[in-house]
C-alpha cells in the first residue's frame, strides 16, 4: 500500500486510482498503474508493507491487545529516485 504524505500539514492519505489531495491542497497524487504513483507539489510516498501490517494487527490482537505501537520495519519512506513513484 502507497501513502501520500504531505511535507507541508503532515496530512497521511491513501493513494487511489483517483487523484487524491492533502488537507492544505499542497501535495497530491494517484496511482498510474497498480503498482506506479505519481506524486505532486510537496508529496512524499510512504510503503506500507501489507503482509507485515496484517501479521502485526494479528500479533497484537492476540499478544498485546491494548498495544498500539506497530513495527517501524513495515514503513519506509520511498526514496525520490524509487522505480515506482515519479514525481512531475
Amino acid at each position: 500500500m502507497k501513502l501520500l504524505l504531505c511535507r507541508e500539514c503532515g496530512d497521511v492519505v491513501k493513494l487511489l486510482t483517483d487523484e487524491r489531495w492533502c488537507r492544505c491542497g499542497r501535495a497530491h497524487g494517484y496511482y498510474r498503474t497498480d503498482v506506479e504513483v505519481v506524486i505532486m507539489g510537496t508529496a512524499e510516498v510512504l510503503l506500507l508493507d501489507n503482509g507485515a501490517l496484517h501479521t502485526a494487527m494479528v500479533q497484537r490482537h492476540y499478544e498485546a491487545p491494548r498495544c498500539p505501537t506497530l513495527p517501524v520495519s513495515m514503513l519506509e519512506l520511498a526514496l525520490p529516485a524509487h522505480p515506482r513513484v515519479r514525481r512531475i
